[in-house]
């Protein structure tokens, strides 16, 4: 499931999700269907920060598509168009494009210019993820990740290094990269199981630089990227899961992820639908399954896999991991989540202080046929479940008459929540 398309490409761009994400299908399996006038066109300036402009490496096409829960981005770069379905995805792409133009220039340059950083580089903000490791005494974590890492290299069979690729493959792409592959992607902190053949590209030439020996010190770009991932919480979180993503191979990942999930209650066959799911890589796998190990008391955590298992589209696949960052957002913050429920084939969260919690992992909500079919049904559902309030949280924007509507319906709404 690739939202990406190289200029080279013969195919035609396919914009992922214009006809209904897993995700939408299942929010409105029973409401009413949207009218097709409920697609919008919209300004990229209306709906982006202004931070998301500020780069000769890619242009955004100023038109943007609005089509029910989500947008839809045309964008040119150095490296190829995209045509990309979300915000997430747009936050993420946007991010390789521009580590790309940082250090790609870097590893084309002759093997002596790979022997040290980038040229003025005298240490980086703590807050970013090269920087720590450039700055390795900075947490006991991550000397401790480094020290793995460093072990695991030097007991590495050379045979093994000189390709920078596992034996499995998949859209192009190694599913099991070695560690050189995996050091270089946490040092630039992007995916190493990234389905944009161009990270892929640039993650190879950078382990086949270590492995040969032409590069010993951290490569990262010369300056914070305007545009990267949101730090979940304090991001100490983050900082943990780089550090597993870096010196565990896929295997390792998936078997822990097994692991954590049968301790959850789900069943060895939602399981197994979990981890052979394309549309998710083990970077996503982990972060899905690591955010719902945060809700220590709930029941019912089988409903978020199962829910989580219908996704077709790598765009699906990070709605599913928002979804859980946002429950388990909710749970941290101080709101115990005692049941999760299903209600029209989505997982609804009942709290101990008998709150039902709806999250929505969506760009924007409106106000329409199909989501006041929806808020009637949360009302009716508040005394089925026995829930004395219902709040709504949704990862983005909510439209002023939306808001007017939730509100007249005694709806605790909390939007942009955990981003």
């Amino acid at each position: 499931p690739m939202n990406t398309l190289p200029a080279s490409s013969p195919r035609k761009p396919r914009r992922l999700g214009i006809t209904g994400f897993a995700v939408v299908g299942m929010l409105f399996a029973t409401a009413a269907a949207e009218p097709a006038s409920d697609e919008l066109t919209v300004k990229a300036r209306d709906v982006l920060p202004p931070d998301f402009f500020r780069s000769v490496h890619y242009e955004i096409a100023e038109d943007v598509t609005q089509s029910r829960f989500y947008y839809h981005f045309n964008v040119t770069s150095d490296f190829g168009r995209y045509a990309i379905a979300s915000l997430p995805m747009l936050r993420v792409r946007l991010h390789e494009i521009l580590t790309l133009a940082e250090v790609a220039p870097t590893s084309n340059k002759s093997s002596a210019s790979l022997d040290r950083s980038p040229p003025g580089r005298r240490g980086v903000g703590g807050d970013s993820v090269a920087g720590i490791l450039a700055d390795p005494l900075g947490t006991a974590e991550t000397l401790l990740g480094n020290l793995a890492y460093n072990l695991e290299e030097t007991l590495a069979e050379p045979e093994r290094e000189q390709s920078a690729t596992g034996p499995a493959v998949d859209n192009g792409f190694s599913l099991e990269p070695g560690p050189h592959k995996r050091s270089a992607a946490a040092q630039l902190d992007v995916d190493v199981y990234s389905s944009n053949p161009a990270i892929q590209t640039l993650l190879d030439t950078l382990a086949r630089a270590r492995s040969a020996g032409k590069m010993r010190g951290p490569i990262a770009p010369t300056r914070v990227l305007p545009v990267g991932p949101v730090a979940f919480g304090s991001g100490v979180l983050d900082e943990r899961l780089r550090s597993i993503l870096k010196n565990k191979s896929a295997a390792e990942i998936h078997a822990d992820i097994d692991e954590r999930l049968a301790a959850a209650g789900v069943s060895a066959a939602e399981r197994a639908v979990f981890l052979a799911n394309r549309s998710y890589t083990p970077r996503t796998r982990l972060y899905f399954t690591r955010y719902l190990g945060l809700l220590k008391q709930a029941t019912g955590v089988a409903q978020l896999v199962q829910s989580a298992n219908s996704a077709s589209t790598e765009t699906d696949a990070r709605a599913f991991v928002n979804l859980a960052r946002m429950i388990a957002y909710y749970e941290l913050t101080g709101s115990h989540i005692m049941r999760i429920i299903e209600h029209r084939k989505f997982p609804v969260m009942l709290t101990d202080a008998g709150a039902l919690v709806f999250a929505l992992p969506i760009d924007h909500f409106s106000w329409n046929d199909g989501n006041a079919a929806l808020i009637a049904s949360l009302d009716r559902f508040v005394t089925t479940a026995g829930a004395t309030s219902t709040t709504l949280l949704v990862a983005g924007s909510v439209t002023d008459t939306a808001k007017t509507q939730l509100a007249t319906s005694d709806i605790q709404l909390r939007e942009h929540y955990s981003f």
